[in-house]
């Protein structure tokens, strides 16, 4: 009996080590270091750097739609559905978010909102930095009540 409990540190953490790993693997959009963490150094796709943009459709038009991130009413409304979409862009965040941002103010109202979500990349054999997709969503917009 003692020698089993000997053992349990060890195979607790191989255990959430391999979980840890296949999450990464499954899960796309999660960087290394916040799903793995065992990569954190080997990747440039940290949170900070992730990009999210935001469209409106205007039948056949895409037109980009400026959103200040300092601006006090996108804090109070918005802000925590902006994180968690950025830090985990499943199609249920990004719903989440483009229902939220259903109370932007805009001079027009567009048919649906487009979010994507961009991580850095760096090209090792190019040697450039780029953006690529994680995920994107095109939502409704419907003016929150």
């Amino acid at each position: 009996m003692k020698r089993a409990f000997f053992y349990l540190p060890c195979i607790l953490l191989i255990v959430v080590a391999l979980s840890q790993i296949l999450i990464t693997q499954r899960q796309g959009f999660l960087t290394p270091a916040k799903g793995g963490g065992f990569g954190m150094f080997s990747t440039v796709d940290k949170l900070n750097n992730r990009v999210i943009s935001v469209y409106g459709l205007f039948g056949e038009k895409k037109v980009k739609i400026r959103i200040d991130p300092s601006d006090p009413s996108f804090q109070k409304n918005f802000d925590k559905k902006w994180q968690r979409a950025r830090a985990y862009p499943s199609d249920e965040h990004l719903l989440a978010l483009g229902k939220a941002l259903g109370n932007l103010k805009l001079s027009q109202t567009p048919t649906h909102l487009f979010i994507e979500v961009k991580k850095c990349h760096f090209d090792s054999e190019k040697a450039v930095v780029d953006y690529q997709q994680v995920n994107s969503l095109s939502v409704p917009f419907r003016k929150s009540k």
